[in-house]
């Protein structure tokens, strides 16, 4: 006879044991610095209590900001793909915590996704009406919120391996065929919207869009996990398509040949992807003239990325603002360039992280106002929305506040930014310590501990990371590309050793299981100035960390962080963890 556990009793049982495993742990003190699980943990908060239980948790798209009141309120999005991102961003986040919180969430994220599956293509549809939306009466196929709804379905099969959900990949393959047009090398699809009855017509001329775009990374990615020839033979088709189309859709001075920054960086980073899978090495080449020209022209030093390449959406009294969608986009290039061998964007993803991207997170929502009992209705929410919405990402934010009143729309955040930025988080977290064989590479100087080694850093109050390591190994730390190298020093043991480098990388050969292995550097100050939007902003930093930020912020004041100034460390109290091998094995950890 088979027993079947439920979620909540497994959840309970698996609980249990932890608790009863806590009792013999021992704390040890560690730099209470930039922790990305604490971010990841926010972000559970948001993706588990924001969303609409009343029906089915439902996403809300809108967060508006007012005077006196917050009030969460649905948009068509939240029926298709909004579902699709808060899977993979909840996947995403309890990946990198190792929390049991948002169990049921997933499942009413993968029910809502199969509830809205179109027969006629196996693709995920918005309905003909709802009570807040317009629409033609007719079931909307929209290709960019398939995109989210497959990574969604992709995550959770990666980590549990059910069938059911790779019939339901299987069957959106199916639908993306069908809506596929196919010229040589080339993949494209004709429309982002398709409705039912559709007939494509492969003469029409091809046009570069996010929805051709927005599929190579998911494409990719489903090869690599499943084999499948099909989806390697459409990512590469489309790849080849925006690369080699890319400038029929220029108008003005836009560059990217997609208006919206998000939509540009998400399918650059899908190139590249593609490229490193076995694609057209020259695809890495492109990949890095564009990135090199968002970076330089549509963002900031400290992670702040333009909304918009163009004004198409805007009118002439808006100012550009920043969706944390397009500073993760900016972030998965980086972090993927870096990878393949271009060290030097290893810098430019650190700036990011420890600035506007985690900055941007909601972690204090003690400034937004609750509002008097109001109750809620099937549009929009007023329950206790500050602490619901702890962990959302910000969305059309200034480069100095969290709460933009001049942009698109204004006072407001989209809150399909909060997902993808945990999916976001979850990118960097995979990546600060890699390993290869007996070499263990520490990327990023940011906390994490891993089966080889746990990584304490001290910035940005000292310049220095350590590493202490849980088996032997070859071990490279890498140093930032402004440090003198003169004045670098390392220990290991608490014993100064000579400094070897390999690259940007100081190796330590030979390490064994038990060493701490540290690297330090005087930290750099300076002040610079950016423009950003036609405005110029005085930028203090120290190491990579943005201090002060003027003109500040006039409403949720944003990288104004004096604290940073001292060079003492703090320190906080977590468990010492014991079997770590054994958790390690039980986490089926993922990976994007």
């Amino acid at each position: 006879m088979k027993i079947r556990l439920s979620w909540s009793v497994l959840s309970l049982l698996v609980f249990t044991a932890t608790v009863s495993a806590q009792t013999a742990w021992t704390t040890r003190s560690v730099p209470a610095t930039l922790d990305l699980r604490e971010h990841a943990a926010a972000s559970i908060n948001f993706l588990t209590r924001a969303p609409d239980s009343a029906q089915g948790m439902l996403p809300y798209f809108w967060t508006f900001i007012g005077p006196d009141c917050t009030e969460l309120r649905h948009n068509h999005w939240d029926y298709s793909e909004n579902p699709g991102r808060n899977l993979y961003g909840l996947i995403a986040a309890r990946q990198i915590t190792g929390s049991l919180e948002g169990l049921e969430a997933q499942r009413a994220y993968q029910k809502l996704i199969y509830h809205s599956i179109s027969p006629e293509y196996g693709l995920s549809s918005r309905p003909a009406y709802s009570p807040f939306m317009r629409g033609e009466g007719r079931a909307e196929v929209n290709l960019w919120d398939n995109r989210s709804v497959f990574m969604g379905l992709l995550s959770l099969y990666m980590l549990y391996g059910e069938p059911e959900v790779k019939d339901r990949l299987e069957a959106m393959l199916d639908g993306l065929e069908k809506l596929a047009v196919r010229q040589g090398k080339y993949v494209w699809f004709e429309n982002e919207a398709y409705y039912p009855g559709h007939v494509v017509d492969p003469s029409r001329p091809p046009r570069v869009s996010q929805n051709s775009g927005g599929w190579i990374t998911p494409l990719v990615k489903y090869w690599q996990v499943t084999g499948s020839e099909r989806a390697r033979a459409l990512a590469a088709g489309l790849a080849n398509f925006i690369v080699d189309y890319q400038h029929t859709s220029l108008s003005g001075k836009k560059k990217l040949g997609i208006a919206n920054v998000h939509g540009a960086l998400f399918a650059v980073a899908g190139v590249i992807r593609e490229a490193l899978a076995g694609g057209d090495p020259e695809h890495i080449l492109w990949a890095r003239r564009m990135v090199d020209y968002a970076s330089e022209h549509l963002a900031s030093r400290f992670g702040w990325v333009m909304e918009m390449e163009g004004r198409e959406w805007m009118k002439p009294e808006d100012t550009n603002s920043c969706e944390t969608c397009a500073v993760v986009d900016m972030l998965q290039c980086y972090l993927l360039l870096a990878g393949a061998g271009y060290p030097e964007y290893w810098d430019r993803a650190e700036r990011y992280l420890r600035n506007y991207f985690t900055a941007g997170q909601m972690i204090d929502t003690g400034w937004m106002h609750a509002c008097s009992p109001c109750p809620d209705n099937v549009a929009s929410s007023w329950t206790d929305v500050p602490s619901r919405v702890r962990g959302c990402f910000v969305g059309w934010g200034a480069p100095n506040d969290l709460v933009d009143d001049h942009a698109r729309v204004k006072n407001a955040i989209q809150n399909c930014c909060a997902p993808h930025g945990a999916w976001g988080l979850f990118l960097a977290w995979r990546r600060i310590v890699t390993v290869s064989g007996d070499t263990v590479r520490v990327n990023l100087a940011l906390n994490k501990e891993t089966a080889a080694c746990r990584v304490e850093s001290s910035l940005p109050y000292q310049g220095k990371v350590e590493a202490v390591l849980y088996r032997d190994a070859v071990v490279l730390l890498r140093a930032p590309g402004w440090v003198d190298r003169a004045a670098v020093r390392c220990r290991v043991d608490g014993r100064e050793v000579e400094p070897v480098w390999n690259g940007t990388y100081v190796q330590f050969s030979g390490a064994k299981t038990g060493q701490r292995l540290s690297l330090e550097y005087p930290q750099s100050t300076e002040t610079r100035v950016e423009k950003l939007d036609g405005r110029e902003y005085k930028v203090r930093w120290r190491g990579d960390t943005v201090v002060a930020l003027d003109p500040p912020g006039a409403h949720v004041p944003i990288l104004e962080r004096p604290w940073f100034e001292k060079d003492e460390v703090p320190q906080r109290q977590e468990p010492q963890f014991q079997f770590r091998e054994e958790i390690d094995r039980a986490l089926n950890e993922i990976d994007w």
